[in-house]
Order: C-alpha cells, then structure tokens, then sequence
C-alpha cells in the first residue's frame, strides 16, 4: 500500500505563518478526528474478537494475534496522541492569552510534529481498516451463500 500524507492545512508553510487562532482550529480539528479515531480502531478490535474462531479458518493464527497486536498498538499509540493534542490545545490556549508570543517558534515546531505522526497514524489506520475488514467481508460472504443455499 503507498502511503500518502495527512495534510490538513491549506499551503506547505502554513503552520509557520498561521495566526495562532488558526493553529487553535487546526488542533482542535485533530482532537476530533483522532476521537473518531480511537473509536474506530476499538470497534474494529470488536470485529476482530467477534469473529476470532472462523477468522481462524481462513487465516493462519500467527497473522489474526499480530492484527490484534497492531491494532492495540494503534489504539495506544492513538490514545497517547489524542492525550499530546490536548495537552498542545492548551498549551496554544494560554499563549494566546499571556502573550507568549517567544514560545511560538516552540509552538510551531511541536504543530509540524503532530501533523506528522498524525500523518503517519493516518496511513497505519487504514492499512488495519483494510486488513480486518478484507479478512470480515470473506467470512460475512461465505456465511452469506451458505444461507441462500439453506433456504433456497
């Protein structure tokens, strides 16, 4: 799978010359999307527990417990983000309302960092999104005929 980038922003130096309100929106757009996040990947563990004994028929038990590992390394990895982000919303929070204006270069240099582990956890997610539900689907299929043969 090629990996693309996660760029949630208008121009390539955007967060070096984004008014500190903007930044704000920006990180508060991230705090939303990695709740949705950490949502995901916790119902996509259910999918995996659910359907663990006939996933087993289809794949080999090494690949289903390394899913489960990646997925619970994700939602860690995800859980921890979403904790930095916060922490980073507030941290622009009060330099807006002291006038830090010195700790901005700070500020914007930790931004570029979250964009790219945002980017980077983005690409991860999908990559787990397609396995487990690639791996689901052939089951939900083959469960499908085997009731249209039942009651046909």
């Amino acid at each position: 799978m090629v990996m693309s980038t996660y760029k949630n922003r208008p121009k390539d130096n955007y967060l070096q010359e984004a008014s500190l309100e903007d930044l704000y929106i920006l990180t508060e757009s991230w705090i939303n999307d990695f709740e949705l996040y950490v949502s995901e990947i916790s119902f996509l563990e259910l999918l995996i527990d659910t359907y663990f004994i006939k996933l087993l028929i289809y794949e080999n038990v090494e690949e289903i417990n390394e899913l489960q590992l990646d997925s619970k390394k994700l939602k860690k990895r995800g859980v921890e983000l979403l904790e930095n982000l916060q922490f980073h919303l507030s941290w622009i929070t009060e330099i807006i309302e002291e006038s830090y204006y010195e700790k901005n270069g700070t500020l914007r240099g930790q931004q570029e960092f979250f964009e790219d582990e945002i980017s980077y956890y983005v690409e991860s997610l999908k990559i787990i999104r397609y396995t487990v539900y690639s791996k689901i689907k052939a089951i939900i299929e083959e469960h499908k005929s085997k009731l249209l043969w039942k009651y046909n």
